[in-house]
């Protein structure tokens, strides 16, 4: 799949020659709709690379690759990866959801995105946490906390 996503030329005719198929382009891939080509073959050739480092695919794309010193045969690559969340309660998350039509609320009241307001992660700290003072640290890149202060101290 990387190779494909770095071939030149169309997408659709790529994966076509791959069966040994012929066809003329198909107009809507990335490579035959766009202007910011460039920028779209560059992330197309990170991730191709990406791939390679990570021991995806069977052979490098770049001759960069090629000098890289070889890895123990034995050990497989080390990816990142992010623990998922623990589950959230019925009543934390009916209160995550009243924080965030709150967050929408202040957010056009004061024009700003949402997100400027307060992420969804801290939405999801003050939900399992349930602080009920504007000064807790938990409030601290929070806009208007006492909004939230009030919903949260009528959440069942």
């Amino acid at each position: 799949m990387a190779g494909l996503a770095v071939a030149p030329g169309c997408r659709f005719q790529a994966l076509l020659a791959e069966f040994g198929e012929d066809s003329a382009p198909c107009g809507a891939c990335d490579h035959c709709r766009g202007p910011l080509r460039w920028v779209r073959r560059a992330n197309a050739l990170w991730l191709g690379w990406r791939a390679a480092l990570e021991g995806r695919l069977s052979t490098p794309l770049t001759p960069e690759l090629d000098e890289a010193p070889p890895q123990d045969p034995g050990t497989a690559p080390v990816l990142m990866e992010t623990a998922a969340p623990p589950p959230l309660s019925v009543a934390d998350e009916r209160l995550l959801l009243a924080l965030v039509a709150a967050r929408g609320k202040i957010a056009k009241q004061r024009g700003l995105a949402p997100r400027r307001v307060a992420g969804d992660a801290a939405f999801r700290r003050l939900a399992t946490a349930r602080p009920l003072q504007p000064g807790d640290p938990l409030f601290a890149e929070i806009v208007d906390a006492p909004a939230f202060v009030s919903i949260i101290s009528r959440a069942p």
